[in-house]
């Protein structure tokens, strides 16, 4: 019922190529202390490639009629 080698190798890769993991981190790098803003980075980097798509989404004929009454209208 448990992992066999093969299935317990595969994890042990996996988890390395982790970029989100701290396990296997030696000196410096295993202290979270020391490397601030990596959430904020690895969050960005995974979301860059859906940001043009969800602008362009969200720029449409309603947008753009409230964005010009809201800046005429004071």
């Amino acid at each position: 019922m448990g992992m066999d080698n093969n299935e317990t190798h595969e994890a042990e890769v996996m988890a390395a190529n982790d970029p989100y993991s701290w396990d296997g981190l030696h000196g410096w790098k295993s202290y979270r202390m020391l490397r601030p803003g990596r959430g904020m980075y690895h969050d960005v980097r995974r979301r860059l490639p859906y940001y043009w798509s969800d602008f362009r989404d969200g720029f449409n004929y309603r947008t753009f009629a409230a964005t010009i009454r809201i800046y005429f209208v004071k």
